[in-house]
């Protein structure tokens, strides 16, 4: 399960990020995964609860946003919205497409408290 090893390279940005600009605690995570990334959010928030244990990050909320999946016809330049990354163009009936958008996966934003008081 390679979601288990993208939440341990996330945890590590995060301390790293912590460590660079003194923030001691995370209370939000934000990430974006695309549709075509072989990303399962499910099993990534899984992950991502087993690894934030005694973090910086050990309470932090974790939002992901989806990433919908762009492809273009490579014959007749059609956009379209595909459920899956190969996929017959709506507009000729190809199956030219190149992927635009949908492999994504980014750490969009944090939310952090400067101290450990509450």
């Amino acid at each position: 399960m390679h979601e288990l090893s993208l939440a341990q390279a996330l945890m590590s940005k995060i301390e790293e990020l912590a460590t660079q600009h003194g923030f001691a605690k995370v209370r939000r995570v934000v990430v974006e995964i695309g549709a075509f990334s072989n990303v399962v959010p499910e099993l990534f928030e899984s992950a991502f609860e087993a690894v934030k244990a005694g973090s910086c990050a050990s309470e932090a909320e974790l939002v992901i946003e989806d990433k919908r999946g762009v492809l273009v016809c490579e014959a007749c330049g059609h956009t379209y919205y595909p459920d899956i990354p190969i996929a017959l163009c709506p507009n000729c009936g190809e199956l030219a497409g190149h992927i635009e958008q949908g492999r994504e996966f980014i750490l969009k934003s944090l939310e952090v408290d400067d101290d450990d008081e509450d």
